[in-house]
């Protein structure tokens, strides 16, 4: 390692730990009004970019009063009837799995396991509780609430924790790994005693050796930690997948996914597609993934199933949880913890989400990622494509179309904090939750009917454990159902940022 990656490494790690300590300290050091604004710590530490952070607090500000915002607080509390009804339903889900798996065994379909192997499951050691994160199924959330569980108490709100920080320090977490490495070393040192004295002190060997028979195994602590992950079907996982990281301005992943895609299934790409992968439809991008390696540790753990990256009929997981019914499962779980709804402000849950969703939307396209992409796509598609992705997710409304009249000046001047502004207020306007269920459903359904018969049969067959440990439905309707057209439509308004996408 040369001295410049050595550097690099110490200031790294000195951020991380700066961010720890000002995190943890911050209201004894009077720093509350920087760090507890949730985002600005994030500015301060990772930032240092032409993104105006301020633009976030006051867009936070502006959605406290908005009509979603009321619409919010007018949510019933939950009740020990729905609670009750969240553990019928993880019972369910628990039995559904091990039915599955004991299947999946008779038939030689499952794959045996020499131990516990989820290497990327993160723990909280003092709350006893492993979490296994999959991505596209509020992996960044869990991340946050995890570090929150081992690092505040009483616990706070996941959302206080700064995205960027998660990702960034990579030594903020345990994992299951480094839990099983430090049990059986414990256990290999006290080995050791054992045979030492075997000869010569035959009655305190025997002491080790009692005390060797007691001490944890891995086996053990998954025995007694609570164990949960939350599962997401397939094929709304992937769909989720494509809109995030190729449809979204994200050239990380365009030129990850985007160009590989592209060449193998685009018969006569441009110049700029070749050299940007900007442009992939969602039928290429599934064809795609179809020709990846899932099985692989080291395959993307934004497409792996869940099967591969949990190992369900290897670890017997307390919650089990579902992205339909995330808040109350999310609810269920904190119960099982001892921590409380107003511990966690499940009440500006919506809120918050919708915080983190603008956030997310607008951070790279306008900070780190803003050069790559003007040599690929013009501030106007980029502006376009996050409205879009917003509206794909249902934060905005598909009869809100965006207009460059919204802007007090042209978009190519266009700085973050003013588009924030626009997109908070499109976000207020849209308080009709019915609609936008539907008009996400809409949009997944859109997406899939461009795509052939065959490659969704593969897909379904690419993600058959998925489907059937957890209970699925393979061929749902709004995918399969083509009113007896065999052949996909080519056209996909909802993908088609460029139109107006009004149902």
């Amino acid at each position: 390692m040369n001295v410049a990656r050595i550097v690099k490494l110490i200031i790294l790690l000195g951020l991380c730990a700066l961010t720890i300590v000002l995190y943890l300290k911050g209201p004894k050091l009077q720093l509350s009004s920087v760090l507890h604004g949730r985002h600005h710590l994030t500015s301060l530490l990772f930032g240092g970019s032409p993104y105006k952070m301020q633009g976030l607090a006051r867009m936070r500000k502006e959605l406290k009063g908005s009509p979603a915002r009321k619409r919010g607080k007018k949510k019933q509390p939950f009740t020990v009837e729905m609670l009750k009804q969240a553990e019928l339903d993880v019972k369910a889900r628990r039995e559904h799995v091990q039915r599955a798996c004991s299947r999946m065994s008779n038939q030689g379909n499952q794959k045996q396991s020499s131990g516990v192997t989820l290497p990327r499951a993160l723990v909280s050691e003092s709350k006893a509780t492993v979490y296994c994160p999959v991505e596209k199924t509020a992996s960044t959330f869990f991340r946050r609430f995890v570090y929150q569980l081992e690092h505040t108490d009483p616990m706070r709100s996941p959302f206080e924790v700064p995205v960027k920080m998660i990702y960034a320090c990579h030594t903020l977490f345990t994992t299951l790994e480094e839990v099983a490495q430090s049990l059986q070393s414990k256990r290999q040192i006290h080995q050791r005693k054992v045979d030492r004295f075997r000869n010569r002190r035959p009655r305190l060997s025997k002491k080790f050796a009692a005390e060797l028979d007691k001490m944890e195994t891995i086996e053990n602590f998954l025995h007694r930690s609570t164990n949960f992950l939350f599962v997401r079907d397939p094929f709304s996982r992937l769909f989720s997948a494509y809109v995030d990281k190729l449809f979204a301005p994200n050239p990380e992943f365009w030129d990850a996914w985007g160009l590989f895609a592209l060449q193998k299934h685009r018969t006569d790409p441009d110049e700029k597609s070749q050299r940007c992968g900007h442009d992939v439809t969602f039928a290429e991008f599934l064809k795609f993934v179809l020709d990846l390696d899932l099985s692989s540790p080291d395959a993307d753990p934004h497409l792996r199933p869940i099967f591969e990256l949990c190992r369900p009929c290897d670890v017997d997981y307390t919650v089990i949880g579902f992205m339909k019914t995330f808040q109350r499962d999310v609810v269920y779980l904190s119960s099982l913890l001892n921590i409380t709804e107003s511990q966690l402000e499940f009440s500006k849950m919506a809120e918050d989400t919708r915080s983190d969703a603008l956030q997310d939307s607008m951070m790279g396209a306008f900070t780190e990622w803003a050069h790559r992409l003007s040599r690929c796509v013009t501030k106007g598609e980029i502006i376009r494509r996050i409205w879009r992705k917003l509206q794909l997710r249902g934060f905005i409304s598909a009869k809100i179309s965006f207009s460059p009249k919204m802007l007090k000046e042209s978009v190519e001047y266009l700085d973050a904090s003013d588009f924030l502004k626009v997109l908070a207020k499109a976000v207020e306007s849209s308080t009709d939750t019915e609609e936008l269920s539907r008009q996400k459903t809409e949009a997944m359904a859109s997406a899939y009917r461009t795509v052939d018969l065959d490659t969704l049969n593969k897909i379904v067959h690419l993600y058959a454990a998925d489907f059937r440990a957890f209970g699925f439905n393979e061929r749902p309707n709004y995918i399969f159902d083509r009113g007896g057209k065999q052949t996909p439509q080519n056209y996909s308004r909802a993908l088609d940022f460029n139109a107006e996408w009004n149902m």
